[in-house]
């Protein structure tokens, strides 16, 4: 399938949400902070770029990342852990950010 131009530049915009939000939210990453405030620094980025979440509410889902500290498993629902020293990786699985009719999912790690 080809992409227009116009589709390029809604999926290259919303890749860059996605980027922005990853930064962020990798950023607040510290001893004492919750998986649900690491959300909320995500819901942040992405109202203030006009975008929107596939997860949130999907089949349920109340989170627009999931958060999997340790060995927690995949797609951990943001909550209040908190997270301490010594805590080894943080996965972030991010949402799909949307600008209709387009979307960019994107995850890491």
């Amino acid at each position: 399938m080809r992409r227009s131009s116009d589709e390029l530049n809604k999926m290259r915009k919303a890749g860059k949400v996605v980027a922005e939000m990853h930064e962020a939210t990798r950023a607040a990453i510290r001893p004492g902070v919750t998986t649900r405030e690491l959300n909320e620094v995500a819901v942040e980025v992405l109202a203030n770029r006009g975008a929107r979440s596939n997860f949130l509410n999907y089949h349920g889902f109340p989170a627009v990342i999931c958060t999997s500290p340790n060995d927690m498993i995949v797609h951990g629902i943001p909550g209040d852990y908190r997270l301490k020293e010594g805590d080894g990786r943080v996965r972030i699985f991010s949402t799909t950010t949307v600008f209709p009719p387009l979307s960019a999912p994107v995850r890491t790690t």
